[in-house]
């Protein structure tokens, strides 16, 4: 159920965006207003704030690429908010936390930047 209904929150905040936006975004990178449910993200905030964070609701592989073939980095700890991209990537097609997807979102753990599964973001914030 939570599942479904983060998928419709998804869609109305992209239609929002959509409508609201006169930029074209690039084919690579979806602003982030589809965050999860329960986040602190609205479509305004795009345009005004640059800076982000993330945790996730289990442990997640940290890797170099956007793929599940690229080297894993680590693993990022379940409930530890780290620095992130403020928007999710398009990449390779992976199942994780219950939700198959190629979304990814590139965050900063153990000293390097790499990509997590987009799929298991517990919260998602605008930091600055």
């Amino acid at each position: 159920m939570k599942k479904i209904i983060f998928a419709m929150a998804a869609i109305a905040a992209a239609v929002l965006l959509s409508l609201s936006s006169s930029a074209t975004a690039s084919a690579e990178t979806t602003p982030v207003p589809t965050a999860p449910a329960g986040t602190s993200v609205s479509p305004t905030d795009v345009d005004v704030q640059q800076t982000c964070r993330a945790r996730f609701e289990q442990a997640v592989n940290h890797r170099a690429s956007p793929n599940t073939g690229s080297t894993r980095l680590g693993i990022v700890t379940a409930n530890t908010w780290v620095p992130a991209a403020c928007s999710r990537t398009a990449g390779g097609s992976y199942t994780a936390c219950g939700t198959t997807s190629t979304y990814w979102v590139r965050v900063y753990w153990n000293g390097a930047w790499g990509y997590v599964a987009w799929s298991c973001i517990l919260d998602w914030e605008y930091t600055s």
